[in-house]
């Protein structure tokens, strides 16, 4: 397939966070988020977070997730939160809206998963407010090619390795070159482009896109290059169903 290709954007999500000594009371932490987030395989999703804390409050303010319940921890799905500690000195006469970002991070290798809660929780004292989002992490992977002198411009190494995805797993190659059209030389698992060549980006819009599907089975390879200016000692490998 050869079309042009939109990047989606994701919609903001809310987290919260641990709250150290201050003058707030537990009860009127208030604690917004939507119910899920989606991002792809190697991809980060910036998010917006926000907590509401009383008039009055003066003290710290740790962020705090709990991803325990996605695999292997935060090792594959990192979560990441901007500030970290929010320092409060000065009491305010209204309740406060006190934004923070975080970053969700799945690596080329991860596992994909639908729908699997990262923990929010908010604590005053002895009391807990939680919240949960479920994740998703789609089994698609994109391979940006941005051209330039052979062996050409690649988001993705020399050699990787994937686990198996229910489904089977979608690769997504995008040419981002501006200045030429390119072709992708598959072999075995990644099949060879027969379309036309890849149209050329335009500013920072993708060009044209080449999809293939590689099902769930036995461990298999492929190999891949651009056949209009790389040669066979620039294949680039990925085991699937590892």
């Amino acid at each position: 397939m050869n079309t042009n290709f939109s990047r989606q954007k994701l919609a903001p999500i809310f987290l919260s966070v641990f709250l150290f000594a201050g003058f707030a009371q537990a009860d009127s932490i208030l604690v917004r988020a939507p119910k899920s987030a989606e991002l792809q395989l190697d991809k980060t999703a910036t998010l917006v977070g926000s907590l509401q804390v009383p008039a009055g409050f003066v003290g710290d303010i740790a962020i705090s997730t709990d991803n325990s319940a996605l695999p292997q921890g935060a090792t594959e799905v990192a979560v990441a939160v901007t500030p970290a500690i929010m320092h409060i000195a000065t009491a305010n006469a209204s309740a406060t809206e006190i934004p923070f970002q975080i970053n969700v991070r799945s690596q080329a290798g991860s596992h994909s998963f639908k729908g699997l809660p990262v923990q929010l929780i908010a604590k005053a004292g002895a009391t807990t407010s939680s919240q949960s989002i479920a994740v998703t992490v789609d089994a698609i992977y994109e391979i940006d090619l941005t051209g330039g002198k052979a062996p050409e411009g690649w988001s993705s190494p020399m050699t990787l390795a994937m686990p198996k995805h229910d489904g089977g797993v979608t690769i997504r190659f995008v040419n981002m070159d501006t200045m030429s059209t390119h072709t992708i030389h598959g072999e075995d698992a990644i099949p060879h482009q027969e379309t036309d060549p890849l149209a050329v980006a335009v500013g920072n819009q993708p060009g044209g896109v080449y999809e293939v599907q590689v099902p769930s089975g036995d461990p298999v390879s492929g190999e891949y290059r651009c056949h209009d200016h790389e040669t066979e000692d620039m294949l680039r490998t990925i085991t699937f169903n590892n």
